[in-house]
């Protein structure tokens, strides 16, 4: 049996190759560069970091009120360490993706 994550995952990468394999793709994304297969590692398994629970805006991030999850939709979690002890520049909500831009130095 297999856990709720490694169902979402597999149900990513069959998403992925759909894409991969769908020759439109080119002309719909409008881009010159096409998906390749070596590269949905970076885009299914890569992590973000969220926000955990709500937090006001000051309040201190800590990894009580972080965390890095799947799929990564924007900014990588590998600087996760680099948020530890900033501040929060504005009130979020649990669930919410964390961006540099959302945080303010002590």
């Amino acid at each position: 049996m297999r856990t709720g994550e490694q169902l979402e995952m597999a149900q990513q990468i069959k998403i992925l190759h759909a894409l991969v394999d769908n020759h439109s793709l080119e002309k719909d994304l409008n881009r010159s560069d096409v998906i390749h297969k070596e590269h949905i590692p970076e885009l299914s398994f890569s992590r973000s970091v969220y926000v955990t629970r709500d937090v006001k805006a000051g309040e201190i991030v800590t990894l009580n009120n972080i965390g890095s999850f799947r799929p990564s939709h924007s900014e990588s979690a590998i600087h996760i360490d680099n948020y530890i002890g900033k501040k929060f520049a504005r009130q979020m909500q649990e669930g919410d993706e964390l961006m540099s831009t959302d945080l303010q130095d002590q």
